[in-house]
């Protein structure tokens, strides 16, 4: 937009006062083309709230006068996606004609004098070159001018579209695992990323079960000389993104050992980043003991082939079996 003629240079050099980029843009904006006039004549109300929202962290955006006219920071640019630096100095109806009837609400009650307070209000806006939903809490309050009645209104926004939409996946998550859980007789694990947090077990009594997240779970679970082993494991199936799937010995519920084929599948978000494990642990240790079984009697018979004495016979069958039974 071209410089105001009416806009003294002496004066654009000391208001707004620093602000960042959209102090820079309010300072060269034409303001004589909007309601608001040239920016020499504004009033000290609207002077004052303009470098207050330019030095707030937070995205502020100011409506001023009937037609709600747009003076934002750089935090609410950032909320503002592709649709900045147009938005700057605009009716606020067009700025963001996907939701006009929300905003036209927004400017009567706010030039009445009253005030509006959204948690978690979800608006369709088009930002980054599509129509998303958006997640929001919002705060509207009126602006006085001198006179003390309404000038404009003054809109905070908080994003929380990431909050909502994380919340929205662990719920289902939940429910998945829920359903998950009336559907087979494994032991079911929900892990986090990168595996430093057990979010869920149901231990079918095989495994003792685990209702709130635990960043002990590897010891409570796992020997610690397997440890190295399956970390080992854990770790290429992150890198790859694939699948862990591995059988080793685990911690039963009454503390003795058991054995476990245990699987576990990413879950993607729409980057492509992994946002959570779910897996599966099937108690193979009958099928464990019973193939230890089987090559304890075939070492037994190849070794009771070689020996005559009743004594050595009983002594191989001894430390074979003690060695099967450990």
């Amino acid at each position: 937009m071209g410089e105001g003629r009416s806009q003294g240079s002496d004066f654009r050099a000391v208001f707004p006062t620093g602000g960042g980029e959209l102090g820079a843009l309010i300072r060269r904006f034409d303001w004589a083309a909007t309601e608001l006039g040239p920016i020499a004549t504004w009033p000290l109300s609207l002077r004052t709230l303009v470098n207050m929202l330019l030095h707030s962290p937070v995205p502020t955006v100011l409506l001023w006068g009937s037609d709600g006219v747009m003076i934002y920071n750089d935090a609410y640019s950032s909320f503002a996606g592709t649709r900045h630096p147009g938005l700057l100095g605009s009716k606020v109806r067009e700025g963001w004609p996907e939701v006009a009837d929300f905003n036209d609400n927004v400017m009567r009650v706010g030039l009445a004098g009253g005030t509006l307070a959204y948690k978690e209000q979800e608006l369709v806006l088009f930002r980054h070159g599509r129509l998303e939903s958006v997640w929001m809490n919002l705060d509207y309050f009126p602006i006085l001018d001198e006179s003390d009645r309404p000038a404009g209104v003054m809109a905070i926004v908080i994003d929380i579209t990431e909050r909502v939409l994380a919340d929205r996946r662990l719920r289902a998550s939940e429910e998945r695992f829920r359903a998950l859980t009336t559907a087979t007789s494994d032991v079911l694990y929900r892990m986090n990323a990168d595996w430093t947090e057990m979010r869920q077990l149901d231990g079918r009594g095989f495994l003792s079960d685990r209702g709130s997240p635990s960043i002990a779970w590897l010891d409570e679970y796992i020997f610690a000389e397997d440890q190295p082993k399956i970390l080992a494991e854990l770790e290429r199936a992150i890198r790859a993104g694939g699948v862990f799937q591995m059988e080793h010995r685990v911690r039963r519920t009454d503390g003795s050992v058991g054995w476990t084929f245990s699987r576990a599948i990413p879950l993607l978000d729409g980057a492509g980043t992994i946002v959570e494990w779910f897996g599966t642990a099937t108690d193979v240790t009958e099928r464990h003991l019973a193939e230890a079984r089987r090559e304890a009697l075939i070492r037994l018979t190849e070794d009771i082939q070689k020996l005559d004495e009743p004594a050595d016979i009983a002594y191989a069958a001894s430390r074979i079996l003690g060695e099967t039974l450990d």
